[in-house]
């Protein structure tokens, strides 16, 4: 993770750098990572009171009974 975290540091510093006041940026990841991505990356980068939505997948199964 750590290493992860290094690398995608790097790149949300450089869109954060080019991205225009009025921009937005989306980023996708997994559940796994995305609570330490938003607080120790984003939230540190951008600012915690930029953080404007959050789009959750749900992928219905049509097996599933109720």
């Amino acid at each position: 993770m750590e290493h992860y975290s290094a690398w995608l540091k790097e790149r949300v510093a450089e869109m954060y750098r080019i991205l225009k006041p009025t921009g937005s940026m989306f980023l996708h990841c997994d559940w796994h990572a995305n609570a330490y991505i938003r607080v120790d990356i984003l939230d540190k980068i951008f600012g915690a009171n930029n953080f404007k939505n959050e789009i959750i997948w749900f992928y219905h199964r049509k097996n599933i009974i109720p």
